[in-house]
């Protein structure tokens, strides 16, 4: 009796094997890809959001985001811009501070 990995890799050197191992790597190539692109998605916004860190600290504001971890939150994910001075919100959206995306922070910085 055949053990399930020789059944395998004898259905495997089957042209129906073939054809369904070529399936699995297409599969696999295109989550690799996708994998790739959300990270370097995730990389160019991490820069975008450094440049306007930068950006509100030359202003004499501080760019901080929200520290909420419940992605159904209202203001996660958001940012607002703070006087590091009087320790008030300079600008934001929402009722709790932030509620402002980067594109909204970075026309509040260029506004200025």
């Amino acid at each position: 009796m055949a053990s399930r990995k020789e059944e395998a890799l004898r259905y495997l050197a089957t042209p129906e094997g073939q054809a369904y191992r070529e399936q699995i790597e297409k599969q696999i190539e295109k989550q690799d890809e996708k994998q790739v692109e959300q990270a370097f998605s995730a990389a160019a916004e991490k820069v975008r959001e450094n440049r306007l860190r930068r950006m509100a600290k030359r202003q004499g504001l501080d760019l901080v985001k929200s520290r909420r971890r419940d992605p159904y939150a209202t203001d996660y994910g958001t940012y607002g811009l703070v006087d590091p001075q009087t320790n008030s919100w300079a600008s934001y959206a929402g009722s709790s501070g932030y509620g402002m995306s980067l594109d909204d922070i970075e026309r509040a910085l260029t506004e200025k």
